[in-house]
């Protein structure tokens, strides 16, 4: 079923913000303004605009296969960000910024410089907090499950033309045990509501 319009075209595996200090550190303004994702972010945007609007990201390249006909273009076409605080989505902040100790907070990858997927990692209560503000913008989920109580525990979106949404409950396992290191436990830590927005297809929004 068709979807109002590119979800403005909206940015969004939960991923691991970074420990690590970036190569060329990320500028420290003393004043950071709150972003609200589903309002800024876009799928296509450049990594230089995305960087203008979050001075505190913090990024990294990931090396691919070395070409000396192409370097420039093959040795780096992945970049990954993350960002740990001044972003909110549907007025819940990211879990890094109210829980330091759990390393969950906004990442993105760019390709070829552009933005092709963003994750929020939210102190929201459940999916269904968050799913007013995705479904003003988008309409209706495409898809829903819910568990036995009726929770709604995953609901996702078409994008179109090649974009999905996606909203879930997601267990964590990691924490930052000290500057520098995380430590995994076998059970679950806490829980996080997740929001992926990326380019391409999720195999659940076809049910």
């Amino acid at each position: 079923m068709r979807r109002r319009g590119i979800f403005r075209q909206t940015v969004l595996t939960l991923l691991m913000t970074s420990l690590s200090v970036p190569s060329g550190a990320a500028r420290k303004p003393s004043v950071v303004r709150v972003q609200d994702g589903l309002a800024t972010d876009r799928l296509g945007e450049t990594l230089r605009q995305y960087r203008a609007r979050y001075p505190q990201t913090e990024c990294n390249r990931e090396h691919g296969v070395w070409d000396a006909a192409n370097s420039k273009r093959t040795w780096a076409l992945w970049v990954h960000c993350s960002v740990r605080e001044a972003v909110t989505v549907g007025g819940y902040p990211l879990l890094s910024s109210i829980s330091p100790q759990y390393p969950f907070g906004a990442t993105t990858t760019f390709y070829d410089g552009r933005l092709v997927e963003v994750t929020y990692a939210l102190s929201a209560p459940s999916p269904s907090a968050l799913i007013p503000a995705i479904t003003k913008l988008c309409g209706q989920p495409s898809y829903l499950s819910k568990a036995q109580d009726g929770e709604v525990v995953l609901a996702t979106w078409v994008l179109h033309p090649t974009g999905t949404a996606r909203v879930e409950r997601l267990p964590v396992h990691a924490i930052s045990a000290r500057p520098g290191t995380i430590r995994i436990s076998d059970t679950p830590l806490t829980f996080v509501v997740t929001l992926r927005i990326s380019i391409g297809w999720d195999r659940d929004t076809e049910n």
